[in-house]
């Protein structure tokens, strides 16, 4: 592949090309779709020549291009080996779904709809009267939830601030949460999260991402993250706490619970503290509750 690479970086047609084993993507910018089409037919045609001199092929079926941006009356067509590839609104590249305009949602949606199914499965052992013990949902949360839904967080992580999104990325976090512990299905999300002592899911996503951003030295997409400037892993916790605490204190949910523990750093000092089924939903204010 390092040869095909160094031939389309003498195109000047093509704007930036990567691949990764057998995928290839490529950009191409123009301001119509004549020039569109004049670039992309210049560019497959040197594909396939070099494919053709390398005993290889590309595939015709799995081979489509997406719109970035800006506006055109009719799609471009864009051919390969002589025949039309399609136009797809999402494109899956390295495990992440990228939608046309840069959007993120149908990777968000896929990821959430991925983590909250496994986390089904283990729930399942949970059904009756034994109950996962909260440590142990905490690391479920955080090894296999957390694991799947911050999957190249540092690419899309900016959209999880977005309400829909971040309504969508948490309402999978209390789904499971409330089916682990057991809580009523009225109690706030904010209240549960507090309870058990687990991250809303949209900060672990932050802070997954900015974490990635640290050690590659990028200050600037940290703070395009977070919304504030950040230099250690520290000062990012920090700031992630601070997010969580003014949520905390600003919601009109869970106020029973807010008022038993209104620090969320002090509650997530509290590692003893670890509520059974019973005690979540009193304190969240479900009593009486089953024996």
């Amino acid at each position: 592949m390092d040869g095909l690479l160094w031939s389309l970086d003498e195109l000047p047609e093509l704007n930036t090309c990567s691949a990764y084993a057998d995928d290839l993507l490529l950009t191409i910018a123009a301001d119509s779709r004549h020039s569109l089409e004049r670039q992309t037919a210049t560019i497959t045609e040197h594909l396939q020549m070099w494919c053709a001199n390398n005993k290889l092929q590309l595939s015709q079926t799995k081979t489509t291009y997406m719109m970035l941006k800006g506006n055109l009356q009719r799609d471009p067509v864009v051919r390969l080996h002589g025949m039309p590839i399609k136009r797809s609104k999402t494109t899956k590249y390295l495990g992440v779904h990228i939608g046309e305009k840069l959007t993120f949602a149908d990777h968000i949606t896929q990821v959430c709809a991925k983590a909250t199914c496994l986390m089904h499965k283990i729930a399942r052992i949970a059904q009756g009267q034994y109950r996962i013990p909260l440590p142990s949902i905490r690391r479920y949360m955080t090894a296999l939830m957390a694991k799947i839904t911050t999957y190249g967080a540092s690419f899309w992580a900016w959209k999880a601030k977005q309400v829909k999104q971040r309504q969508q990325i948490n309402g999978a976090q209390r789904g499971i949460l409330v089916r682990l512990t057991g809580a009523y299905r009225t109690t706030s999300s904010d209240a549960l999260q507090v309870l058990t002592g687990v991250l809303p899911l949209d900060l672990k996503i932050q802070k997954s991402a900015t974490e990635y951003w640290l050690r590659k030295r990028d200050f600037e997409r940290i703070e395009a993250v977070l919304g504030h400037p950040a230099h250690s892993k520290i000062e990012i916790k920090e700031h992630i706490l601070t997010v969580w605490q003014d949520r905390w204190n600003q919601s009109n949910k869970g106020r029973r619970v807010h008022a038993l523990l209104p620090d969320v750093r002090q509650k997530m000092r509290m590692t003893h503290f670890n509520p059974t089924k019973g005690l979540i939903q009193f304190l969240s204010g479900h009593e009486p509750y089953a024996q």
